[in-house]
């Protein structure tokens, strides 16, 4: 007999016939399965019912339990009686797939040193009238690699704990230890023992079992009894671990610690989510704490000194607090936590590049290209996988969006990730990460570059060509609607023009993302008239550095010669379109010399209509005095020549930080002075203000800078229609059109989009005295 199938069955007569045929349907020979459905002393007729099923089933078997045990107490009945050489377990109410037992058997065979198989699942029909989560399917598959991984995240409260999405050699229980307990909640200590004496596990990424989510269905429903079931398996797993606490090749006390908060918070959302009486949520939240004060040995989880922000913590400190305070009348602690939890849903930490961004390097696939210190160490450009070196085959979109949702798994289970300590993450409802939706692809995919600047890196200079096919990439992204609301196509790396395909793959991509504005950071050495064109049409924007005011300079800090020719690029560039000009400040190129001498340069090649943007060398923590000084100087010398549009950077702002907290306002007396006028905002002349742009730049001005400890946010206005309504920071977020009715000062909060907002504020037909031109810091 290869498979034994386990059906427990109490008072299921109206679905226990689906899940028998399910069985019959099976693509495996029939002869080599035996079903045993176990009654639960059920109270309807649901034994006739599976009498009458099984006959259609070619090896059948009804065992009728003496007394209700619960579903465990049947299971270990079916156990005892199996003679598979496997073990499903299915419930009485659920399906499998037709082809899921000759997927375990082709795995089995193929690795016969096997003894347990995971597998994915998904819901039969969505119930949105449910409260139970509405994710289907597993997030834990990667940890089947390892078993001392398997045991950590289990142990974590990491994983699944349903006992019914595995399969099991026989072997297993011949250890009479690995039995389920009576009572609800027996899969979670369950599971955990099956991993635990498992010496090879593995993960079938497909779906082979189908869950019934009904009303009566365990997850969802709460009582005194579900609370007392969960408790005490998991202190079941805790005394496992007391008396074995090397089950793995490492200490595992911590991991269990971890995860008991965990359980403690599942069991906090579970109340809030199943019970609607507020009096009935007050009396499961006292249980709850009493119940799991009397199981486990502290309910000092550590929570206090824990830096993780997991909703877990998040949760189970809210309550313990609570709950701890003796001088809190329940009621109102019951609200204190039921509100706190309801907060919190659907919430979880990402950003807007993890949600929505792909970056195409030579050899990955990243989600980002901030780059920040933690402990005095650089960060950033968090890669979601490696390419290997195959230039025929092409990226599919399923396995960019697969790394993307387990990166954003781990970031909110705590797990340690290249994201850890990244000042852009944000705890808020971001939209459900179920497909790929990009708003932002950046072709960085080789490093062909005619420069070698002081600032850069290998990465961008090395000559690295593409390990896949980029122009298949982009044809399999376009395909399964990827790139649909792109917005912004980013070209970098080396300098793209540099390539010799850049302009056919520039149309490409250009007709595959039709709402996408094309932005090629180009060095100018080389010209594109294909870019010309598009600049043109308002199709592209052309961004590229000069960081020089002299040639001497511009060669040490460039690498090469040619400061004129690279001037008359931009100035051909500039008059086809829209271009910006950065300076990123370096200890080469900071001179007064420097900064006067760059602005007369853009004078003398009428290229002050240009954006100009402000910037540092992003390998710099900190900037200095000196070059904060230097660079407010560039930024009121240019502002006095007449360039419309001047900017610090991102990059830029996030390294002021302490010497604007330091030296701040002496840095701003020290500016004034070394230009001979005032050129940074006052909040005594600007107390209140709107800000145009709910995102991160406006998160930073109003949370970073010396202007907002004192000026205040009249409100946001924003002109993407999902941000309008919505509250930001304490504010109101608006459609811009409402600014026609006041007469407020508006600072615009963006970068790259700087140029885009600031010809919108102009089509609104609004005086250019309102803007806000002076530097905020």
């Amino acid at each position: 007999m290869r498979f034994s199938i386990v059906i427990p069955a109490f008072n299921a007569s109206a679905r226990i016939a689906n899940c028998f045929e399910s069985v019959r349907r099976q693509t495996f020979p029939a002869a080599e399965v035996e079903v045993l459905c176990v009654d639960d002393a059920s109270t309807d007729s649901t034994p006739d019912v599976a009498r009458e099923a099984g006959k259609r089933l070619n090896r059948f078997r009804l065992i009728l339990s003496p007394r209700k045990g619960g579903p465990g107490a049947a299971r270990n009945l079916g156990i005892s009686a199996a003679c598979g050489g496997w073990l499903l377990f299915l419930d009485a109410d659920d399906e499998l797939m037709p082809h899921a037992l000759s997927v375990i058997d082709r795995l089995s065979r193929e690795r016969p040193e096997l003894d347990l198989i995971a597998f994915d699942w998904t819901y039969q029909t969505l119930r949105p009238e449910l409260k139970s989560s509405a994710r289907s399917g597993r997030r834990d598959g990667g940890y089947f690699a390892s078993r001392d991984i398997l045991i950590e995240r289990y142990l974590q409260h990491r994983m699944d704990g349903s006992s019914i999405f595995n399969a099991y050699r026989r072997d297993l229980f011949a250890d009479s230890r690995l039995r389920f307990a009576e009572g609800l909640h027996e899969d979670v200590d369950f599971a955990f023992r099956a991993y635990a004496q498992s010496c090879r596990q593995t993960y079938e990424p497909s779906v082979l079992y189908l869950k019934d989510n009904h009303a009566g269905s365990i997850v969802n429903q709460i009582s005194e009894r579900h609370l007392d079931g969960y408790i005490r398996a998991w202190s079941a797993i805790g005394d496992d671990v007391k008396s074995q606490p090397n089950l793995g090749s490492r200490d595992l006390r911590e991991a269990y610690r971890w995860g008991t908060v965990g359980a403690v918070a599942t069991r906090v959302r579970e109340i809030v989510r199943h019970e609607s009486d507020a009096r009935r949520r007050a009396a499961l939240f006292a249980h709850l704490y009493k119940a799991a004060q009397s199981k486990f040995d502290t309910l000092d989880l550590g929570l206090a000194s824990n830096s993780a922000k997991t909703t877990y913590h998040m949760i189970a400190a809210q309550f313990l607090s609570v709950m701890a305070n003796a001088t809190l009348e329940l009621p109102h602690g019951e609200a204190q936590i039921t509100n706190f939890v309801e907060g919190l849903a659907g919430k979880s930490w990402s950003c807007q590049d993890l949600h929505h961004s792909i970056f195409l390097a030579p050899d990955q696939v990243r989600t980002c290209c901030k780059r920040f210190f933690v402990g005095g160490e650089i960060r950033g450009d968090v890669a979601l996988f490696d390419v290997p070196k195959e230039p025929s085959r092409a990226i599919e979109p399923e396995q960019i969006l697969k790394a993307k949702q387990a990166l954003h798994q781990a970031i909110n289970s705590g797990e340690p990730t290249g994201c850890d300590g990244c000042p852009f993450l944000e705890f808020k409802d971001w939209s459900p990460l179920n497909r790929l939706d990009l708003t932002y692809l950046s072709m960085e995919h080789h490093s062909i570059c005619n420069m070698r600047c002081t600032y850069c890196s290998d990465t961008y200079f090395g000559g690295a060509q593409p390990n896949y096919d980029v122009s298949g990439t982009v044809d399999r992204l376009v395909a399964e609607g990827a790139l649909e609301r792109c917005s912004i196509v980013v070209w970098g790396g080396g300098d793209p023009v540099a390539a010799k395909n850049f302009g056919p793959l520039l149309k490409k991509v250009a007709a595959g993302a039709t709402s996408a504005r094309q932005r090629v950071l180009t060095n100018a050495v080389k010209y594109s008239a294909v870019l010309e064109d598009m600049l043109v049409d308002g199709r592209a924007h052309v961004v590229t550095s000069v960081d020089a005011g002299t040639e001497a300079t511009f060669q040490a800090v460039r690498g090469v010669a040619g400061l004129d020719r690279v001037l008359g690029h931009i100035a051909r560039y500039s008059k086809a379109g829209q271009v910006s000009i950065k300076y990123i400040f370096t200890s080469d190129n900071a001179s007064d010399h420097d900064v006067r001498g760059f602005v007369a340069l853009l004078a003398a090649h009428k290229l002050l209509g240009c954006d100009v943007q402000i910037s540092s060398d992003f390998k710099q923590e900190f900037i200095a005095r000196e070059a904060a000084l230097a660079m407010t100087t560039m930024y009121a010398l240019l502002r006095r020549a007449g360039c419309e549009s001047v900017i610090f950077d991102e990059l830029l702002r996030a390294r002021l930080t302490r010497v604007l907290a330091e030296e701040g306002d002496a840095l701003v007396a020290a500016a004034h002075r070394a230009v001979g006028f005032e050129f940074i905002a006052s909040p005594a002349t600007l107390p209140r203000v709107v800000i145009w742009g709910a995102g991160q730049q406006a998160r930073y001005l109003v949370r970073e800078t010396l202007f907002f400890k004192t000026a205040a946010v009249k409100h946001f206005v924003d002109s993407t229609p999902s941000k309008i309504g919505t509250m930001y920071l304490g504010c109101e977020v608006k459609d811009p059109v409402v600014l026609r009715d006041s007469e407020d000062p508006v600072l615009i909060a963006a970068v790259q989009g700087y140029p885009l907002v600031l010809e919108q504020f102009n089509r609104l037909g609004l005086e250019p005295k309102r803007l806000i031109r002076d530097l905020v810091i």
